[in-house]
């Protein structure tokens, strides 16, 4: 389990969360991979357990060459794209649509 602990006051927590130290009432906050899950909204969960599993797809397949190059703005907004086309099989078309963008065909 990953944790970060900070020390932070209890008036700046907030849900998306940029913390700032102010020395006059201090605590200690442990913030956990767990507790970030529960607080996302349920479909950003499942855009991202969609998207991690593809790129699992795309390690396991001769095309993992071409993770390093990756840009998380780019994955998301073809991710987005793909769900806006009704396929029968979203994995395989989010997935062919990240090899085509990322292969150099020149």
């Amino acid at each position: 389990m990953i944790s970060i602990t900070a020390i932070i006051p209890k008036q700046h927590i907030v849900k998306s969360t940029i913390m700032a130290i102010r020395p006059s009432v201090p605590y200690i906050a442990e913030i956990t991979i767990e507790k970030i899950i529960k607080m996302m909204e349920q479909a950003n969960l499942i855009k991202l357990k969609e998207i991690i599993y593809t790129l699992f797809l795309i390690y396991n397949s001769n095309f993992k060459s071409i993770m390093c190059k990756f840009d998380r703005e780019i994955l998301i907004n073809l991710y987005l794209t793909c769900k806006d086309h009704n396929t029968d099989d979203f994995f395989y078309y989010y997935r062919q649509a990240i090899i085509n963008k990322y292969i150099d065909t020149s």
